[in-house]
């Protein structure tokens, strides 16, 4: 079977479906899952918890580059806010290489420190550091949201040059249009990409949906469901399909 990659943070992991933040079962119901089992692909999930969308676009293009076997025909990237951000760090990271529910965790990973708004390190090291970067992010917002804009456009350049299919999605709010990213906007493909006003997070939680399993921010299964059918409706409908179109 032809294999789907997934990437993404923790909404694209499926954090919480069944009360846990990560495990094999939450991968299997998550969106990008879903909508592998609907193009009849096999899902190969390798988003991880926090991550910025500069760790995500390197996340695919790592692994890309590292599979040997060509094995990978279809790519759904879950983009996340782009007040997260990350660094090279001098020391092993936090991450966990030994979660079973990551289907692969590579030496890259732990090069790299996660910085968003919300952590405050572990190590001392990283808390040292926090306060810096969090006063950093709350002054260049503008900065943040073109770093995001142009890790999408940089990633479609590869994928297209790889002749890989793909479909673009915001798992949290879209980063709006720009004098500074707007050169960038115009250049990515509206055929792969589906933008959402709210985000898959903010959307399902305006329409009501609530996950009593949750501890922090994430959806049980029915949004990760009708999110995979938007996104499915979407490839479907594209104006240009892919030489190796998935709805002959």
């Amino acid at each position: 079977m032809t294999k789907c990659l997934i990437a993404g943070c923790s909404h694209s992991a499926g954090f919480e479906i069944d009360g846990t933040e990560d495990s094999v079962l939450n991968r299997s119901r998550s969106y990008g899952a879903q909508l592998a089992q609907l193009l009849d692909l096999e899902p190969h999930n390798i988003s991880l918890g926090a991550q910025s969308n500069s760790a995500i676009a390197r996340s695919v293009v790592d692994y890309i580059e590292s599979d040997s076997s060509n094995s990978v025909d279809f790519v759904v990237v879950g983009w996340t806010e782009s007040t997260r951000i990350d660094l090279p760090s001098p020391h092993d990271v936090s991450h966990d290489g030994s979660n079973p529910a990551v289907d692969t965790f590579t030496e890259i990973n732990r090069r790299w420190l996660q910085i968003n708004s919300g952590w405050e390190g572990f190590t001392e090291y990283e808390k040292s550091i926090m306060p810096y970067w969090h006063e950093f992010m709350y002054h260049q917002s503008a900065m943040l949201d073109l770093i995001t804009v142009k890790e999408m456009w940089l990633l479609q350049l590869y994928l297209d040059k790889q002749g890989i299919d793909y479909v673009f999605c915001n798992t949290m709010l879209p980063v709006n249009p720009s004098r500074w990213t707007q050169w960038y906007w115009d250049r990515l493909d509206p055929d792969k990409c589906m933008w959402d006003a709210e985000g898959f997070w903010f959307k399902y939680k305006a329409l009501g949906y609530e996950n009593p399993k949750a501890q922090y921010w994430h959806h049980d299964q029915t949004p990760h469901r009708l999110w995979a059918e938007l996104l499915y409706n979407h490839i479907a409908d594209r104006t240009q399909p892919f030489t190796r179109s998935l709805f002959p």
